[in-house]
């Protein structure tokens, strides 16, 4: 930091003064120097931070899930403060956990008290629009844009879901439009929007959390204890995922396996294409082509 002139005055500064010294070091513009101090603040928070395509809500959601400790620094005295999750269920993340009324729910948050270094963690309801709902009203948005040929914008919310999901939305979105008035694009929305938001949750909690949690242990050094900590958030997000998982299964089986839904559309395909006349099927796009 080019405070003391030599390695000896270096020492005594560091043996006499040492949380000062480190305070400097946490506040370094350097990210070279400020990394080099032990890890200071909200654990979970910082590693989220490192995620620029989270925004600061959906941050507060996921902390929610994993639960966080803050590390006080040395000067102060205290011991971190763990701060357990308040959403423990895929049920409570699905549906929340009390109903708000206009069609919202509450949902406990760990809500910061600011979002610097939310430092800072309280437990508060939030109210949400449940988000096998906004699976539901992303899907009818972008069936009405295929119903009525109109373009998506390439940066919006609904291609953002579309390419966050393992299922084929699109695809069956628009085959449930290939026949206009036939409410098969409804059919399948209510069918599978509980799954898709299955889907949509396991896959935004997967790449976004361990993506955090990896780069907090590049960018900081951590104690042996805070290492063991991030460990075991690692773990619990994992954990969380499998039981997600397991309800998306059960989801499955109430409708149809993921080699089913894949099934049903291309029948669904070829029965439309093989009731078409060759005009229709221009008009549609289809390749002339026969059914195999």
């Amino acid at each position: 930091m080019g405070v003391e002139a030599d390695v000896d005055a270096a020492m005594r500064r560091c043996a006499s003064d040492s949380s000062s010294i480190l305070a400097s070091a946490r506040s370094n513009s350097d990210p070279n120097i400020a990394n080099q101090a032990p890890f200071v603040g909200n654990l979970t928070w910082k590693a989220l931070k490192t995620v620029d395509t989270l925004d600061d809500q959906a941050r507060e959601v996921v902390m929610s899930i994993l639960g966080t400790t803050i590390y006080h620094p040395p000067e102060s005295n205290r011991d971190p403060d763990s701060i357990g999750p308040s959403i423990t269920t895929v049920a409570q993340l699905l549906y929340g956990q009390s109903d708000a009324g206009g069609g919202n729910i509450n949902v406990q948050l760990l809500k910061c008290n600011n979002y610097t270094e939310c430092d800072v963690v309280t437990r508060g309801d939030s109210v949400h629009e449940p988000l096998v709902k906004k699976v539901e009203v992303l899907m009818r948005t972008i069936s009405d844009s295929i119903r009525t040929r109109a373009a998506i914008p390439n940066n919006s919310t609904a291609v953002g879901f579309v390419n966050s999901t393992s299922l084929p939305v699109w695809r069956m979105l628009s085959v449930g439009n290939t026949i206009p008035g036939s409410g098969l694009a409804d059919t399948m929305i209510g069918n599978y929007k509980e799954v898709i938001a299955a889907d949509y949750a396991f896959t935004f909690l997967s790449q976004f959390s361990n993506l955090g949690l990896a780069a907090l242990q590049k960018r900081f050094r951590l104690t042996k204890d805070q290492r063991e900590t991030a460990l075991e958030l690692r773990g619990d997000v994992q954990r969380f995922l499998n039981r997600l998982q397991q309800e998306q299964s059960n989801m499955y089986k109430k409708v149809a396996s993921v080699s089913t839904v894949a099934g049903d559309l291309e029948r669904l395909e070829r029965n439309l294409r093989s009731n078409m006349s060759a005009h229709v099927l221009d008009m549609l796009g289809y390749a002339h082509r026969g059914v195999q």
